[in-house]
């Protein structure tokens, strides 16, 4: 892989924890609110592997997995991921 340690990161912040930090304050307001729908985006990439996107793909796989997560965790209180 090219990319170097900084890479990784700017995509990791952008992608996966950007998406956790939404849906972890939208779900907080939604919960307040009894219920709502949190819509998120993936890739392809995050199934399949795409030749020198490595950190690109990984962080849209933890997104799909996040959704999952999320999905679990906050359809409890209404909320559909």
């Amino acid at each position: 892989m090219g990319l170097g340690s900084r890479d990784w990161d700017d995509i990791m912040q952008t992608n996966l924890s950007g998406t956790f930090y939404t849906i972890k304050y939208a779900g907080r307001a939604m919960a307040a609110s009894n219920g709502g729908a949190i819509c998120t985006i993936s890739s392809i990439a995050g199934v399949r592997t795409h030749r020198f996107m490595g950190p690109y793909c990984v962080s849209k796989a933890g997104i799909d997995m996040l959704v999952r997560n999320c999905a679990d965790e906050l359809g409890t209180n209404n909320i559909r991921v």
